[in-house]
């Protein structure tokens, strides 16, 4: 991959996350993972966008290749889900809505990357199912502060509630 696409202040996020994590498993919240693949995204505009991110015309970023992978540096356990999703969103072609419905869910806590791709679609896509989503700021990272600033305020205006840790820790301590 180019390196346009390293995310550095992704690892900076990494412990906040995992505190976050150990947090929500000691008041019993499911703690869910996803992981995006490019296996069916070698049509359509997809490989115009990102040419650097096929070989030959396949996928880098393959179910089951190292790099699909979720980091060794996140708190993953036996027993969280792990949803591999073949676009951006979580929702999409994935199990995502009817475990939280089965499990009688209607708020999902978003931290990640990339903020303005992955985490703003499943934010979009939550709203339209009627779940309400928590996007945590300083949790999530992408590309560039202005991508960041621009996505936060997007969700913020029209499909989230977006709060930095503290206040949900607050958040989280009061109830």
């Amino acid at each position: 991959m180019v390196s346009r696409f390293v995310l550095k202040p992704a690892s900076q996020t990494i412990p906040g996350i995992n505190a976050l994590i150990d947090s929500g498993r000691e008041l019993g919240m499911k703690v869910i993972f996803t992981r995006v693949h490019h296996d069916d995204m070698a049509r359509g505009i997809y490989p115009l966008l990102f040419p650097d991110h096929f070989k030959n015309g396949t996928p880098l970023l393959r179910n089951g290749t190292k790099v699909f992978q979720i980091s060794h540096m996140m708190n993953l356990r036996k027993g969280d889900l792990v949803v591999d999703k073949p676009r951006y969103s979580a929702f999409f072609k994935t199990k995502l809505e009817k475990y939280l419905r089965s499990n009688h869910i209607d708020t999902i806590i978003v931290v990640g990357l990339a903020t303005n791709v992955c985490c703003e679609s499943t934010v979009r896509d939550a709203f339209f199912r009627n779940f309400r989503s928590i996007v945590i700021s300083d949790l999530n990272s992408t590309y560039s502060p202005q991508l960041q600033r621009a996505s936060l305020k997007t969700m913020a205006d029209c499909f989230a509630l977006v709060i930095n840790s503290r206040q949900l820790q607050s958040i989280l301590a009061n109830s």
